[in-house]
């Protein structure tokens, strides 16, 4: 018998039967996590959270964490995360039809929803639940299946710049990997404070609270967070951070020195990066959300992830979607992006 429990409190039993569930799960990645959501709530000074369970004969078979937050001013239930999630924080056994529709029948009886970065089969079968869900593309996430050729995709041309680059800066050019280290993570934090993002009002750690969310994580995770770093005579000109689990690795934040772009550091840190994977056996590199040339010319791979979006007021879907289009539509005009950036810098 299946049987959908509200979790308003969290216990010491039920956080190891979540881990439990996690570990066991093929779906289990950092997103979904016990360490990512106990984390997001206390950095983030999370009041109000709700935990959807669905049991089948006292087994777990779904965990949905949802937070109290806002969305273009309306109070919804939405996954914990916020600019930093890159999958859903939807935990499932499987993709059972059955149990995603008892899921979506559900979630409409708690309010506003929104779920952020649902790959297409989960949001297929909730969408289908109540006629109050609409869903919109929200990213694009690139992959590279690490395998006996993992630079496959990489072109003669870029292969022979990157061959040439080490060749010409052999002495000068170094590369390597940090887990678990907090001072690496300070080192992070000056080049990105730094790197080319900051300069435009893109910086990923320019608020206390982000770098404190991120610094917890390797606390209470050391094993599962890598920063690698590529040197130039020993300054550091890129970093990138990433969460390792299950044989997968996946990518975070990044930022580089622009004084050293005549290196090409995003492509020899890749480089660098997918042949210590294919070294220590891993298979799978998730580059995360959001498409880039770097990224497309490692790999010809993505998956599509979509926002789930549920209100019983026809307004507030209507408001959602006005929303969502202007958005998109500043998101993608580089002269308004720009002047949103310029504005943003001025911290107006």
């Amino acid at each position: 018998m299946r049987e959908i429990i509200l979790k308003h409190t969290l216990d010491n039993d039920f956080l190891k039967k979540w881990q439990k569930f996690w570990d066991n799960s093929d779906n289990g990645h950092v997103f979904n996590s016990v360490v990512w959501f106990t984390t997001y709530r206390a950095v983030y000074e999370i009041k109000e959270f709700r935990i959807v369970i669905i049991e089948e004969d006292n087994k777990l078979i779904l965990i949905l964490p949802l937070v109290r937050e806002s969305l273009y001013g309306v109070p919804v239930w939405c996954s914990p995360g916020g600019k930093f999630l890159d999958k859903s924080s939807l935990l499932v056994d499987k993709f059972d039809p059955t149990i995603l529709r008892k899921l979506g029948n559900y979630l409409p009886t708690l309010g506003n929803i929104y779920l952020q970065e649902l790959e297409s089969e989960p949001i297929n079968l909730l969408i289908k639940a109540n006629k109050t869900y609409f869903k919109i593309d929200c990213s694009k996430s690139p992959y590279l299946p690490i395998s006996a050729d993992p630079l496959r995709f990489l072109s003669n041309k870029n292969h022979s710049q990157i061959r040439g680059i080490l060749k010409k800066n052999k002495e000068a050019v170094s590369y390597k990997t940090f887990t678990g280290d907090i001072k690496a993570l300070q080192k992070a934090f000056m080049l990105d404070k730094i790197g080319t993002k900051s300069g435009q009002g893109k910086a990923t750690f320019g608020l206390k609270k982000d770098r404190e969310f991120i610094k917890q994580l390797i606390i209470k995770m050391p094993q599962a967070v890598q920063i690698d770093f590529v040197y130039y005579n020993k300054i550091p000109v890129i970093y990138a951070t990433g969460f390792i689990y299950k044989k997968t690795y996946q990518a975070f934040t990044t930022a580089f020195n622009g004084k050293y772009r005549f290196l090409r550091p995003g492509k020899l840190l890749t480089f660098f990066k997918i042949q210590k994977l294919q070294d220590e056996k891993f298979t799978l590199l998730d580059f995360s959300r959001g498409i880039s040339a770097l990224k497309h010319e490692f790999t010809e791979l993505e998956r599509v992830q979509y926002s789930l979006f549920c209100a019983k007021n026809i307004i507030i879907r209507w408001w959602w979607k006005l929303c969502n289009y202007v958005f998109y539509m500043v998101l993608e005009n580089k002269i308004l992006y720009g002047t949103y950036l310029a504005f943003k810098r001025l911290n107006f």
